[in-house]
């Protein structure tokens, strides 16, 4: 008798199985449409080397762009999430902690309105040039779905937080966080060491681009070898 429940218990178990990849290669086939007419099996990236390399920013999924300093991470990341929202219409999250949010509208404001940066810093543009530079710039990025969370003190409980929060209320689907070595420790948790620290931080975002579906850009420093 046992053993004639055994063998019906291992084929309720094979049924299931069977049913569980059925319902697996039905969602495949569905998704590759997807993807056939979209592009690309997530965010669309602005530049075609990229786009080419990654296939995409993946929905649900960490995207882990690193780079020495000062080799335009943040630019790169800042005109991801312009593109992302205005030509692709995607509500688009940026957890800056280096640049604070005037910061960050003059750089992008003066990408898409095609104004020097450095002519804005110096003061060489004339009383119209400015106009133009605010109404195809930063106003421009007003209206489309770009939030930005700027403070200087965010800890990775926070950033999840804000996640969780816009993809629920503003349908957030594009997230940069800038960047992971600055993150601010957690108070009341010590770890072993601050790699220990980066190894927990970077996981917390990998769940919680999981758990909201949202494509999750993390920039993070490489620091240079040491030469001796």
């Amino acid at each position: 008798v046992s053993a004639t429940k055994y063998n019906i218990s291992n084929l309720k178990d094979s049924l299931d199985d069977k049913i569980s990849i059925d319902e697996a290669i039905e969602s495949m086939e569905e998704k590759y449409n997807q993807i056939r007419t979209k592009g690309c099996m997530g965010v669309k990236s602005r530049w075609k080397q990229i786009q080419d390399h990654t296939t995409g920013y993946p929905y649900g999924k960490i995207t882990v762009l690193g780079a020495r300093p000062k080799m335009g991470k943040s630019t790169l990341a800042l005109n991801e999430a312009i593109y992302s929202s205005i030509v692709g219409n995607i509500p688009t999250l940026i957890c800056s902690i280096e640049m604070d949010k005037a910061e960050l509208l003059e750089k992008a404001g003066s990408d898409i309105a095609e104004i020097d940066n450095k002519d804005l810093k110096l003061g060489k543009l004339s009383e119209d040039e400015i106009k133009k530079f605010i109404n195809n710039g930063p106003k421009t990025i007003s209206k489309c779905p770009l939030y930005i969370e700027d403070s200087p003190s965010q800890t990775v409980e926070s950033i999840c937080s804000n996640i969780r929060e816009y993809a629920t209320d503003r349908n957030v689907k594009f997230v940069i966080v800038d960047y992971l070595q600055i993150i601010s420790s957690t108070p009341g948790m010590s770890f072993q060491n601050r790699a220990y620290e980066i190894q927990y931080m970077t996981n917390q975002l990998r769940i919680v681009a999981k758990e909201t579906g949202v494509a999750l850009i993390l920039l993070s420093q490489i620091s240079r070898p040491f030469k001796g």
